[in-house]
């Protein structure tokens, strides 16, 4: 899996075999895998398939993780620090350790903060968490994706058990206001109905919990499905 040949090659069948293997040693739960697959992740970056493919198996490798990624978090830089972040946060192990490296990633950038406090799902991060709403200013360009941390802040803060104060809630009608144009423009053109006849945007009650089977049937977990990819 380390094989940086491997991982460089250009051959879909060789270049694939560091995925398999990372894949295979999270299905068998290989604790002996840790530092290899921790290294994989700190020295690539999302968006490789090779980096989630590491992440996923030390998710499901899951509480021996804490440790050895906790052990390298004082000398990680930011962006890594930012991947060991999301990895602890998938462990399903509560730990304080794990709570203050998420604070300090909700303060450094709200909206991966608020996804990696949404995976660990702990109410204790509510106040952090209404803060940052609050501190966050509204971005008025009208680009679809220019608020998408308050809806992700207001995602994890529901996920917690946290209620928005009427003001917020305006806010946050105001950062989704643009998706919801182009979902009523979208569907307009397609099914050739005027958007005042076009039926509301479903609700963010009506969808799925984090951690509930996404509503498509792909079998995946809502929050590494769908979510963050529909309208607020």
């Amino acid at each position: 899996m380390l094989d940086e040949d491997l991982q460089r090659s250009q051959d879909d069948a060789e270049s694939m075999a560091p995925i398999h293997a990372a894949r295979l040693l999270g299905d068998l739960r290989v604790e002996a895998a840790i530092p290899a697959l921790l290294a994989t992740l700190l020295k690539m970056e999302p968006g490789y398939i090779l980096w989630d493919a590491a992440l996923f198996a030390l998710e499901a490798i899951g509480a021996p993780v804490l440790e050895p990624a906790l052990a390298l978090v004082p000398d990680a830089a930011a962006e890594q620090r930012s991947y060991l972040a999301d990895v602890l946060s998938r462990l399903s192990v509560r730990d304080p350790r794990i709570l203050t490296l998420l604070q300090g990633e909700l303060r450094r950038d709200p909206m991966h903060g608020a996804m990696y406090l949404g995976h660990y799902g702990d109410p204790a991060a509510l106040p952090d968490l209404l803060a940052a709403f609050d501190a966050l200013p509204l971005d008025s360009s009208g680009g679809l994706f220019a608020n998408q941390a308050l809806v992700e802040l207001h995602a994890t803060i529901e996920d917690c058990g946290g209620v928005l104060t009427p003001a917020q809630q305006a806010k946050h009608l105001a950062a989704t206001a643009p998706q919801r144009k182009f979902r009523e423009e979208l569907l307009g053109l397609t099914t050739g109905q005027p958007t005042s006849s076009l039926p509301a945007p479903a609700r963010a009650k009506d969808r799925p919990g984090r951690n509930d089977p996404c509503w498509c049937g792909s079998g995946r977990k809502y929050k590494k499905c769908h979510l963050g990819h529909e309208p607020g």
